[in-house]
């Protein structure tokens, strides 16, 4: 009688022993998780996820799960476990919440939750969360998250330039937007050449708008970055000469080449000055004319059309690096 009553005994001690008296609480995502970008997002979903697992080292354990963004740096993953304590770590990209969170969580196992080793060996523990700062251990800086590249580039300039044949000195302006993609770029200009002076002491009034393309190669020599540009064009040259004649308009392609250094000023602003020049096959190929013929009997010399063969300029200006 005695042997049977120990042996219901025993045998209700492991019944209570192995019936699941507890239920495992895993870890809920803070408020505001929602309105995080899909990435970050889903990966805080996948640690909560894994906390839910019984018999892992930060499984059950309960507590909250926080990521705040910063635009300035590396995010900050924050976990409280259920007694309210809680430890931050920097994040830089989201494939770190998963290892770095589940570090975080970890607590020794239970002796429920040991299991065969032949059966089912516990998986290899993650990475052991990093000592807490203090005075004897200070806090390692940050690493620095490195800037967005810009999507596009918008700069304006002022652009004095030289006009071969027609002798004169345009003060001209320019806009250009540029896509970067890797080192090379490419965009669109356009520019204004009006107030002019001439070189050899006659009146000269002629003015220009100058539409282009302009593909480009940049080479980085931090912290100046150089540039090398083809630069396809149309230039609409305007001749005027006054009340009695009739203004002279010319349409002339041309073909450009630009070199340009570009220094950052603050960000996203950067100055740049630039020396390009410019061909126009059309009135190369012309036979040249003096702008001015003259007469006999004394008399002031007439005015000829007279448009530029090529151009020179030396630019000066700002860019907007929009990111």
């Amino acid at each position: 009688m005695r042997f049977r009553t120990t042996a219901v005994a025993l045998l209700v001690v492991l019944a209570v022993d192995a019936a699941p008296a507890w239920a495992c609480e895993p870890a809920r995502a803070a408020r505001g998780i929602d309105l995080l970008p899909e990435a970050w997002r889903n990966a805080v979903t996948d640690l909560v996820g894994a906390t839910a697992h019984d018999g892992e080292p930060w499984g059950c354990h309960g507590g909250s799960i926080d990521l705040t963004l910063r635009d300035d740096g590396p995010a900050t993953l924050t976990v409280a476990d259920a007694e309210g304590r809680t430890i931050s770590r920097p994040v830089d990209a989201p494939e770190e919440i998963l290892p770095l969170g589940e570090a975080l969580l970890s607590k020794p196992l239970p002796a429920r939750a040991i299991v065969d080793p032949v059966a089912a060996p516990l998986p290899a523990p993650g990475p052991a969360p990093a000592p807490a700062a203090g005075p004897d251990r200070p806090a390692k800086p940050a690493k620095a998250t490195p800037a967005r590249k810009p999507f596009l580039l918008v700069g304006a300039s002022l652009a004095p330039r030289i006009a071969g044949r027609s002798d004169i000195v345009w003060g001209g302006v320019e806009g250009a937007v540029t896509v970067p993609f890797g080192p090379w770029g490419a965009g669109g200009w356009v520019r204004y050449d009006g107030p002019s002076a001439s070189l050899d002491g006659h009146e000269m009034h002629i003015n220009e708008v100058v539409v282009g393309g302009t593909i480009l190669r940049s080479f980085a020599l931090d912290p100046v970055e150089l540039r090398a540009a083809f630069r396809p064009a149309v230039a609409i040259v305007t001749q005027s000469f006054g009340r009695d004649r009739e203004d002279a308009v010319r349409v002339s392609p041309r073909l450009g080449l630009q070199a340009t250094a570009v220094v950052p000023v603050s960000s996203p602003v950067r100055g740049f000055v630039t020396f390009d020049t410019e061909l126009s096959p059309r009135e190369l190929g012309e036979d040249g004319h003096p702008p001015f013929q003259q007469t006999q009997n004394g008399q002031k010399p007439s005015l000829q059309p007279s448009f530029p063969t090529y151009t020179l300029g030396l630019g000066l200006g700002v860019e907007v690096a929009i990111r």
